[in-house]
């Protein structure tokens, strides 16, 4: 066989082979059709599917052409479109004073608007090819038990104070990472809240209203920085009314300080004490 690449293939020639060799061979003769192979795991099924789509589209149009520069060019073009269409659609969350005194008990905070990407965002596209992510690790994340009530689950996730978390970068590959087990895609609600200073924070309630803002509030409160938090949430059909934002913050809680992330003396406990300590104040005045 001729390999040179002086000389064009002659595709007569091979078109007559191929007819020969099925007359000889009959039925156990048979032509394959070119294999492509799709890797993206980050990608949705029915984005990969559509992708596939175009693919085989270029193949079938291409027979007796050389394919592989159109398929490189096809992808390319394809990805440039979706990740486009994906980066103008991104939820910014913000923290707004007005509507979140009530959900932080009057507690005000300062802080800028952030545009890390929503939790459900994360799942139609890969931090790494955001432009914040670029050279960020994935942080160590730890991992808290399930707490049952009712048949409704929680289980909160938080990372090395997140991981440490010291940029957005951070953030969007705790979150990303998270997604990647099935159970935690899949979980009814995924409230984050993660807090690097004062002025740079955010909260996602993924549709379980005012979550994330009382998740917030615990970080707040106690003064962590550089931390971020997850808690997943499986519906199992009851509803627990207020009980829900107990279990979020509670479960949290635990995991912080069982990886010293807070301290069983932080500021939480101590407001508490001042309160207690009013009471005991206004009960002496009484005994008077």
């Amino acid at each position: 066989m001729n390999l040179s690449t002086d000389q064009p293939y002659d595709f007569t020639e091979a078109a007559e082979e191929i007819e020969v060799l099925s007359a000889i061979y009959g039925e156990d003769f048979f032509i394959l059709e070119p294999e492509n192979r799709l890797h993206a795991p980050w990608l949705k099924c029915n984005i990969l599917n559509e992708l596939d789509k175009q693919l085989q589209f270029v193949v079938s149009s291409s027979l007796g052409s050389p394919v592989v520069y159109s398929l490189v060019e096809t992808v390319r073009s394809f990805m440039c479109n979706y990740l486009s269409s994906s980066t103008e659609n991104l939820t910014i969350h913000k923290v707004e004073a007005s509507s979140s005194q009530s959900v932080l008990e009057n507690h005000e905070l300062s802080c800028t608007a952030v545009s890390v990407p929503s939790v459900k965002s994360h799942l139609d596209i890969s931090p790494q090819i955001l432009p914040f992510a670029l050279n960020s690790k994935v942080p160590e994340i730890y991992h808290g038990e399930p707490l049952i009530d009712r048949k409704s689950i929680f289980q909160v996730t938080i990372l090395a104070h997140c991981a440490r978390v010291s940029t957005r970068g951070e953030v969007s590959l705790f979150i990303s990472t998270l997604l990647t087990d099935r159970k935690v895609a899949i979980a009814t609600h995924n409230i984050l809240a993660w807090r690097i200073s004062s002025k740079e924070v955010d909260c996602d309630d993924d549709g379980e209203t005012h979550a994330g803002g009382r998740l917030l509030h615990l970080l707040t409160l106690s003064g962590i920085e550089n931390v971020a938090v997850m808690v997943s949430r499986w519906y199992g059909g009851i509803q627990l009314g207020p009980d829900r934002f107990k279990h979020i913050n509670n479960v949290a809680r635990l995991l912080l300080t069982e990886h010293k992330f807070l301290s069983n003396t932080s500021d939480i406990s101590n407001n508490n004490g001042t309160g207690h300590q009013k009471k005991h104040k206004h009960d002496k005045k009484k005994k008077k």
